[in-house]
């Protein structure tokens, strides 16, 4: 699990999959409905190798939340939170992007194939510890995700809506839905087969602000698989409002 951040304010997650690569959403490095007018890659930065953003204390500035006045979906209510680039002891390294590689696809009307690549400036040493890839699914787990099923979800995002970026890494465990009961929610237009759907009837539980880009995982033999990223959904574990994944 990565950290990206945009002018040293955290945007979004993303994950390792190469020793070059970092998946991500699209929503995260581009701009408004143009999917052309991608962040400026020296504007980026990855942070890798902690599941700290921060060491807790006057580093973390809580207080520079900024609030769009847009609706409550999560791509357009990217929270950013001042980062305090240090020197000193901070576990991690901090790294620049050298091509910022959104979905040919991407839409960003109906938020579909939001998927983005960010490629770094080094290559990363892998390993088993502190820095180390992903696994990406073959199609024979795909075969094994049925609806009802649980997913992990990673990040540092708020933990209710209208709340912080946490600085500690969370997860949480989420029940896939139906795309028919999703389409029935949020429209056909939104939700077609690239997309899955997961929620608890009740809400109480999903991912939320500040999560985009970051994994949806599933479990199986022992190995967590990435099946789909954090893309959108209408505010944060609300009743019948399921978060969608690309």
């Amino acid at each position: 699990m990565v950290g990206i951040y945009r002018h040293d304010r955290f945007i979004c997650g993303g994950s390792i999959i190469g020793s070059k690569y970092i998946l991500t959403a699209a929503h995260c490095v581009t701009r408004g409905n143009n999917i052309n007018a991608t962040i400026l890659n020296e504007h980026l930065k990855v942070f890798i190798g902690n599941n700290h953003l921060l060491p807790i204390g006057k580093m973390f500035n809580l207080s520079t939340t900024i609030k769009p006045n847009v609706d409550n979906d999560h791509h357009l209510l990217r929270d950013r939170f001042l980062l305090s680039l240090m020197d000193g002891e901070q576990k991690g390294r901090l790294l620049s992007v050298e091509k910022v590689i959104p979905h040919e696809s991407y839409s960003p009307k109906f938020i579909l194939n939001d998927i983005a690549l960010l490629r770094l400036n080094e290559t990363l040493q892998l390993d088993d510890t502190s820095i180390s890839p992903i696994c990406l699914p073959a199609n024979k787990i795909f075969e094994k995700i049925k609806v009802g099923q649980n997913t992990t979800i990673i990040g540092w995002g708020h933990q209710h809506e209208n709340g912080v970026v946490t600085n500690r890494l969370h997860e949480v465990r989420i029940p896939i839905i139906s795309n028919e009961q999703c389409r029935n929610i949020y429209g056909s237009k939104r939700i077609d087969n690239r997309h899955i759907c997961a929620a608890f009837p009740d809400g109480g539980h999903d991912s939320c602000q500040g999560d985009s880009g970051g994994p949806m995982m599933f479990y199986d033999n022992q190995q967590y698989y990435q099946i789909g990223i954090v893309s959108w959904g209408r505010g944060c574990a609300r009743p019948d409002q399921p978060g969608v994944y690309t």
